[in-house]
């Protein structure tokens, strides 16, 4: 089953996460860390994690990472909003503040503790979204909070401008047969502005059964017809050099407090 986007995590399920959490103003951008990690290795972080976030709440702190996201054959992948540039140059200080009260030692564990299992590639990026990629169901948008489940696709798009053209026209003409059929689901999608390159979508869902019982491909094969849709298809796919996917899970219990 298809569903159209560039990165795409699907967080096929949130057993660990807790319910929704309210929306939240939207920022211009998101900064993403993500923490490479052997499958082996997966629990250690983990329970490293979750030891230093129960020493944050503990001692009413935060260490300003945001929110967690488990991913599967990656490791774990951080989200926090970033209103503009300039706020980077702020944030080593504020962090240095938000846990001024937790002992130096535990901090100086922690890191120990998680930086010993990471693996290749570990590193940073900057999203900013772009509205121009999304859509919005008639009613119940959801976002990356208060989504019970989200796909996530990672695609790489040939960088000639015809190409960039054609996968917008073409995403274009996808939108119009969704909004025509009424699709429930929410699409975000990120520019990465400052990284990989690659632009990230989200598919949001009210939950894993909603996410898995609905198709892209179903509502344009009953808007155009089998025909038009996979000509429609194709044509989306040809300016995309590689796609990946992967299984996500929202994970509260690792998330900044």
């Amino acid at each position: 089953m298809l569903r159209l986007a560039f990165l795409v995590i699907a967080i096929a399920s949130c057993t660990r996460a807790t319910a929704p959490l309210p929306t939240t103003p939207r920022a211009a951008y998101v900064t993403v860390h993500v923490d490479t990690l052997a499958p082996e290795h997966r629990a250690e972080f983990e329970a490293a994690r979750r030891e230093w976030v129960a020493l944050l709440r503990g001692a009413h702190a935060t260490d300003l990472r945001g929110t967690f996201y488990e991913v599967a054959d990656v490791g774990f992948m951080t989200m926090r909003p970033l209103a503009k540039f300039a706020d980077l140059d702020a944030r080593g200080a504020e962090r240095k503040r938000a846990v001024a009260a937790v002992p130096a030692e535990a901090m100086q564990r922690y890191d120990t503790r998680s930086d010993a299992v990471l693996a290749f590639p570990h590193h940073s990026e900057i999203w900013e979204r772009d509205d121009d990629l999304a859509y919005a169901p008639p009613a119940g948008a959801l976002d990356e909070r208060t989504a019970g489940a989200i796909e996530m696709i990672v695609e790489d798009i040939k960088a000639d401008s015809a190409s960039e053209s054609e996968y917008e026209a073409t995403w274009r003409e996808i939108r119009a047969a969704l909004e025509a059929a009424h699709y429930p689901l929410t699409r975000i999608t990120y520019e990465t502005v400052f990284g990989s390159g690659r632009v990230v979508t989200l598919w949001l869902a009210p939950s894993p059964a909603a996410l898995a019982t609905t198709s892209v491909e179903a509502a344009l094969r009953t808007q155009l017809g089998d025909e038009k849709s996979a000509a429609l298809l194709e044509r989306y796919n040809a300016v995309v050099l590689h796609r990946e996917q992967h299984q996500v899970i929202r994970r509260d219990d690792l998330s900044s407090p």
